[in-house]
C-alpha cells in the first residue's frame, strides 16, 4: 500500500497550485493534472481512514479505497507532473502559496512587526522627551529627575540606533508585504530578518559618527535622519563599506599576505652508480 509520506511534495501544496492554476486560467494538460489529482484523492483517503480509526473501529469502504493503489500514481510521476505545473505557474509554487497566506495571517509577520513598533516607540519617546526638555536646564542629583537623566544618557544616545532598526523593520515589511500580495513568499528566506535588523541597528548607530552629510545649500542632514535611511538601504551601506575596505586593503598590499605559499619540490636525488 503507498503512504504518503512516501511522496516527496505534501499534498497541501500540490491541492494549492492547481487550485492557483485554475484562477489564473493556466491550462494544464491532463498528464499534470491526472497524476495529481489521484495523488490528492490518496492522501484524502489516508486521512479520511486515520480519523475514522481514532472514531470508530473500522470503516471498510474507506479501507477497500486507500488499499486499492493501482490507479494511483507512483511517487516518481507526482514529483514530475509538479514540476511541470511550477514550469505553468512560474515563479509561484505550492509552498509558496501557503507561506504567503500565513504571513498574511499575521502567522510570520507578528515577530517583526513587534520589533518595529519597539524600535518606533524608543524613537519616538527619545524626539518627545528631547522636545520636553528643550528649554530645561539639566538636571541635578539633588532633584533626581529620572526621566531627564535616562533621556540624556541612555536614550539619547542611543536615538541613531533606535532610527537604524526602525529603517531595517520598514523595509523588511515593505519587501514581506509585496512578496507575499504577489504569492511568492518563501519562508526559507525568513529566517535572516534578524541579521539583517541587526546589522541595520548597527550600522544605523555608527554611520552617522563617522560620517556628515552636506546638501546643496550647505545644510546639515539630522542624524536620525542619516541612520533611518541607513537602516532602510543596509545592503547599498554594507556594500559600500565592504567595497572601501577591499580598495585599502589593495592599495596597502595586505592581500599579499594572505597568499597561499607555493609548494616547495625537491628534486630527485641521484642514486649512485656501483663501481
Amino acid at each position: 500500500m503507498l503512504r504518503a509520506n512516501a511522496y516527496l511534495i505534501p499534498a497541501e501544496e500540490v491541492r494549492s497550485l492547481l487550485k492557483y492554476a485554475a484562477e489564473s486560467a493556466i491550462v494544464i494538460s491532463e498528464d499534470i493534472s491526472n497524476p495529481l489529482n489521484s495523488y490528492i484523492e490518496l492522501s484524502s483517503g489516508i486521512s479520511e481512514k486515520s480519523q475514522n480509526e481514532s472514531l470508530e473501529p473500522k470503516n471498510s469502504d474507506v479501507d477497500n479505497a486507500v488499499n486499492n493503489t493501482s490507479f494511483f500514481p507512483s511517487p516518481e510521476k507526482v514529483t514530475q507532473s509538479y514540476t511541470l505545473l511550477c514550469q505553468l505557474t512560474k515563479p509561484v509554487t505550492g509552498s509558496t502559496l501557503i507561506d504567503s497566506c500565513k504571513y498574511r495571517s499575521m502567522r510570520y509577520s507578528s515577530p517583526i512587526r513587534w520589533t518595529c513598533a519597539l524600535f518606533l516607540l524608543l524613537a519616538l519617546a527619545n524626539l518627545i522627551l528631547e522636545i520636553q526638555f528643550a528649554n530645561e536646564p539639566m538636571a541635578t542629583d539633588t532633584e533626581q529627575d529620572w526621566l531627564q537623566l535616562i533621556q540624556v544618557y541612555f536614550l539619547s544616545p542611543l536615538a541613531p540606533f533606535f532610527w537604524g532598526g526602525l529603517g531595517s523593520c520598514v523595509f523588511l515589511i515593505k519587501k514581506f508585504s509585496d512578496l507575499s500580495a504577489d504569492r511568492v513568499f518563501n519562508y526559507n528566506y525568513y529566517g535572516g530578518w534578524k541579521s539583517r535588523v541587526l546589522l541595520g541597528t548597527v550600522l544605523g548607530g555608527i554611520i552617522p559618527y563617522l560620517f556628515t552629510i552636506k546638501l546643496k545649500d550647505e545644510s546639515l542632514i539630522d542624524d536620525y535622519t542619516i541612520a533611518f535611511l541607513v537602516g532602510l538601504a543596509v545592503k547599498v551601506v554594507y556594500g559600500a563599506l565592504e567595497k572601501t575596505v577591499d580598495e585599502v586593503a589593495q592599495k596597502l598590499n595586505l592581500h599579499s599576505s594572505y597568499r597561499t605559499p607555493t609548494p616547495l619540490i625537491k628534486e630527485p636525488q641521484e642514486t649512485k652508480k656501483d663501481s
